[in-house]
């Protein structure tokens, strides 16, 4: 439930805020406290790789540098020093 919930937060579907807060359920509650339907059914990121998402919408410009490193940073991931060495 945590990974599908990393590649939600990477496709855009939560908020970093939302985010956090379905983590935490999950963590103290276990995986059915969230509702699996979250961010719409059919979103495209069930067993995908967060990072790949947000490597993906970087290069289809639908996020800029800023909201890259953010988002990689709210997924615990290491931030380059330039999006060119990741993506």
């Amino acid at each position: 439930m945590i990974e599908e919930l990393r590649a939600r937060y990477a496709a855009g579907a939560l908020s970093l805020a939302e985010f956090e807060r379905r983590v935490e359920r999950v963590v103290a509650e276990g995986p059915e406290a969230v509702d699996p339907s979250i961010g719409g059914e059919g979103s495209g990121t069930e067993g995908r790789d967060p990072v790949a998402i947000l490597r993906e919408r970087y290069a289809r410009g639908e996020i800029d540098d800023a909201e890259y490193r953010r988002r990689l940073e709210g997924l615990g991931e290491d931030v380059p020093d330039r999006v060119s060495e990741s993506a």
